[in-house]
């Protein structure tokens, strides 16, 4: 009697699945490459990170299948600073990039947790390890999604994982300051 029980389990598994029930199966698949791709500026507008870094954004030089080189630019202590940044795509985990920054001692992966429908803004958790592991969270958003309605979604998920808002990095005064050079 239990085989039989069994086979109807799965024949009925077999069915739901076929005919897309299972709301699991509506889950889109992130993949940060996508996010990335674009000659957009990417804004960070808020942070869970201590940081005193502001106008944080980053921008697309090159982009292969495995990797990507970027220009992340901030301004620290009333100064402009850019980084050339080499980001490696995962095989494996489309959500996953490590991000090499030449002269450090220590790994760095940002991982995309949401992303709106448009690929307008993303909610992404950056993963430093050196001494130990340390998980803060991002919410960066493509120049043109900026004054959208799009960034709810992605401002409603990050706050899940910060309560009071995070650091704001971002105002409207960085579109003036910040004017990333095309290479």
């Amino acid at each position: 009697m239990s085989i039989k029980a069994l086979f109807v389990l799965l024949l009925a598994s077999y069915f739901t699945v076929l005919e897309c029930k299972l709301p699991v199966l509506n889950l889109r698949v992130l993949s940060i490459q996508k996010f990335l791709w674009t000659e957009e500026q990417i804004w960070t507008l808020n942070t869970t990170k201590p940081s005193s870094n502001l106008c944080q954004v980053d921008e697309l030089r090159n982009m292969k299948k495995t990797s990507i080189y970027f220009m992340r630019c901030f301004y620290l202590n009333l100064r402009k600073i850019c980084k050339k940044i080499l980001g490696k795509f995962s095989r494996f985990r489309t959500q996953r990039m490590e991000v090499d920054m030449t002269g450090r001692n220590f790994t760095v992966y940002e991982d995309i947790l949401y992303t709106s429908k448009t690929l307008g803004c993303a909610v992404i958790m950056v993963t430093t390890k050196h001494l130990r592991k340390t998980i803060t969270y991002d919410l960066r958003v493509r120049n043109s999604s900026l004054a959208e309605s799009d960034i709810r979604g992605c401002r409603k998920m990050f706050s899940k994982y910060e309560k009071r808002g995070g650091q704001v990095l971002y105002t409207a005064a960085c579109q003036r300051l910040i004017k990333v050079r095309k290479v």
